[in-house]
C-alpha cells in the first residue's frame, strides 16, 4: 500500500514520533525567530496572470526564495489578476472594486509586480489603493523610463529577451537559413515583445528574411510551421492565447509546434525549454522574481527605493535541450562558452538524506554482507529534476507515478507513510526495517513520469558521506 498507518505497535510509536517532531520542529522554528519590533510588516504580491500559469508559477518561487529569508518574517497577501484571460476594461475595474473592499483597511509595506498587466494596473491605481506601498516589479517587457514619469516607489527589473545574441546564435548553427518565422500571440504580453525584438531583427535584415504569425488560431500555427522548407527556423516568442481566445501553457505550445514542425524551433525563454525547442539565450522567471524581491529586501533593511535603479536587462543564459540538438545533428562543440544543457549527463538527482531531529532515531547498523554499508530505518526521500524543469506535467503523470511506487512496496519491505508530489519534485517518508541501501536504491528506478521514461536510461546509484558523525547521504544519477 502506498500511504500506510503503522500495523504493530513500533510502527505506530514511529508515527507519533514523527509528528512530536514535526510539531517541535515548528515550535522551534516560531521560537527561533527574533520577535518582531511591532506590528508584522505585510506585503502584497500582485501577479498578471492565473496561479497555474507555469511563468507565474516560477516568477513566485522565485520571490519566495527571497522572503523566506527575510527577518523578522513578513506576512503576504497574493492576487492573481488573470490577465491572460481577461484584461478588458471591465474586468480591470471589478478587480479595482474586489481590491479595494479586502484591503481598504490594510496598510502593505512593500508590493511586489509581477509582469506588464500589474504593473500597469498599478501605475494606475497604486496611490488610490495602497497609498504609499513602493512597487517593485519584474517580468516588465518593453520597459521605458517614462513609463514612471510623475510616479513615485517605483524600481524593479524589466524584462529584457536577448533577441539578438538568439538569432545570431541560430544562423551561426544553421547557416543555410534563409528565412526566420518568428510567433507569439496578441496579448500584453505579445504585443510588447513585438516592440522589444524589432531593433534586433533590423541587425540581420541583410542576413535573412522574417515572416511574423501573430493572433493566430492554433490550427493555422500548425499548418503553417508544417509547412515550411528546410531553409527555415522557427523563434517562438510568447504565446498564450490564440486567436479564438484558447488558451494554451507554454509547455503544450512548444510540443504541439515541434510536433509539426520539420525544422530547428529557437526562444528566448526557459518557460519552453524541455518542451521541444533546440534552445537559446533564454531569460528565466524565477531569476527575475527573486531579483525584485531582493530589492524589496533592500528596501526593507533601510535602502531608499530612490537609491534602488530599474535594473534594465533581466539575467539571460545560454540553454539547450540535448534531445533536440541530437534530433538536428547539432555539435556541442558547437555552442557557445558556458552554455547548459538539460536532458544528458547528471539530469535527474536523487538527494536522500537522514538527519536527526527531536524524538527520531535513526537506524545506522551494518548492512549483512555488505562490508561498511548503512542500514537505514526510517528515511526521508527527496527528488527533483535539475534546473528546477517539471516533471509532473499533468494528472495522468502524478498518478502513473504513484501508482508505480505502489506497486514497489507491494514487492519490498517498505513502508510510505507519507507522500508530497509537487511540479519539480516529490517527497516520500519511508520506513524499511531490513535495510534502506537496496530498497531505496529501487525507488530511484522508478521515473518520475511518462516523459522523463522517454528520456532517460537506467540509474546509476552514487553513495556519498556527508560531514558528520551522523549524516550520511544517497545521490542517484540517472544516464541518459
Amino acid at each position: 500500500m502506498l500511504f500506510a498507518v503503522g500495523k504493530s505497535k513500533e510502527s505506530k510509536l514511529l508515527l507519533r514520533l514523527m509528528w512530536s517532531a514535526v510539531f517541535m520542529s515548528a515550535l522551534l522554528l516560531s521560537t527561533g525567530r527574533p520577535a518582531a519590533a511591532g506590528p508584522a510588516r505585510r506585503v502584497l504580491i500582485l501577479h498578471s496572470y492565473d496561479a497555474s500559469f507555469s511563468w507565474t508559477v516560477q516568477i513566485d518561487a522565485g520571490m519566495r526564495a527571497v522572503l523566506d529569508t527575510i527577518e523578522p518574517p513578513i506576512e503576504c497577501s497574493v492576487e492573481y489578476m488573470d490577465a491572460k484571460r481577461r484584461s478588458d476594461e471591465k474586468h480591470l475595474e471589478e478587480l479595482r472594486q474586489s481590491y479595494e473592499a479586502t484591503y481598504h483597511t490594510v496598510k502593505f509595506d512593500a508590493i511586489l509586480s509581477s509582469d506588464n498587466d500589474s504593473f500597469n494596473f498599478l501605475r494606475r491605481w497604486r496611490d488610490e489603493l495602497f497609498p504609499g506601498a513602493p512597487v517593485f516589479f519584474c517580468g516588465v517587457n518593453f520597459y521605458r523610463d517614462e513609463m514612471l514619469e510623475g510616479l513615485s516607489g517605483f524600481t524593479g527589473i524589466a524584462e529584457t529577451s536577448d533577441y539578438q545574441s538568439t538569432i545570431d546564435l541560430m544562423l551561426r548553427l544553421h547557416p543555410a537559413t534563409r528565412r526566420i518565422l518568428i510567433i507569439h500571440d496578441a496579448t500584453t504580453t505579445g504585443k510588447a515583445q513585438h516592440a522589444e525584438m524589432a531593433p534586433s531583427l533590423d541587425v540581420f535584415k541583410e542576413r535573412v528574411g522574417f515572416d511574423f504569425l501573430i493572433d493566430a488560431t492554433l490550427a493555422q500555427v500548425d499548418q503553417a510551421v508544417s509547412a515550411l522548407k528546410s531553409d527555415s527556423l522557427v523563434l517562438l516568442a510568447f504565446f498564450a492565447v490564440d486567436k479564438d481566445g484558447a488558451r494554451i501553457s507554454y509547455a503544450d505550445m512548444a510540443r504541439r509546434v515541434r510536433e509539426n514542425c520539420p525544422v530547428p524551433v529557437y526562444a528566448v525563454s526557459d518557460a519552453y525549454l524541455g518542451y521541444g525547442i533546440v534552445g537559446g539565450r533564454l531569460t528565466r522567471a524565477e531569476d527575475q522574481g527573486g531579483a525584485a524581491a531582493g530589492m524589496l529586501a533592500r528596501f526593507l533593511t533601510g535602502s531608499q527605493v530612490s537609491n534602488i535603479p530599474v535594473q534594465k536587462e533581466a539575467p539571460t543564459r545560454f540553454m539547450f535541450d540535448a534531445r533536440e540538438l541530437a534530433r538536428f545533428g547539432i555539435s556541442r562543440d558547437r555552442l557557445p562558452p558556458d552554455s547548459s544543457v538539460i536532458g544528458s549527463g547528471p539530469c535527474l538527482q536523487f538527494f536522500n538524506s537522514l538527519d536527526y531531529a527531536p524524538g527520531l532515531c535513526v537506524d545506522s547498523l551494518h548492512e549483512p554482507g555488505d562490508s561498511g554499508g548503512i542500514r537505514w530505518s526510517d528515511v526521508h526521500v527527496m527528488s527533483r529534476c535539475v534546473a528546477r524543469m517539471p516533471v509532473f506535467l499533468e494528472d495522468d503523470d502524478r498518478l502513473d507515478f504513484l501508482n508505480r511506487i505502489g506497486r514497489l512496496v507491494e514487492n519490498v519491505d517498505m513502508t510510505v507513510h507519507a507522500f508530497c508530489v509537487m511540479p519539480n519534485h516529490y517527497h516520500l517518508l519511508c520506513e524499511t526495517p531490513q535495510g534502506g541501501l537496496w530498497t531505496l536504491r529501487k525507488i530511484s528506478m522508478v521515473e518520475p513520469s511518462k516523459l522523463h521514461r522517454e528520456w532517460f536510461g537506467v540509474c546509476a546509484a552514487v553513495t556519498e558521506e556527508l560531514p558528520g558523525p551522523q549524516r550520511r547521504s544517497l545521490s542517484w544519477i540517472a544516464r541518459r
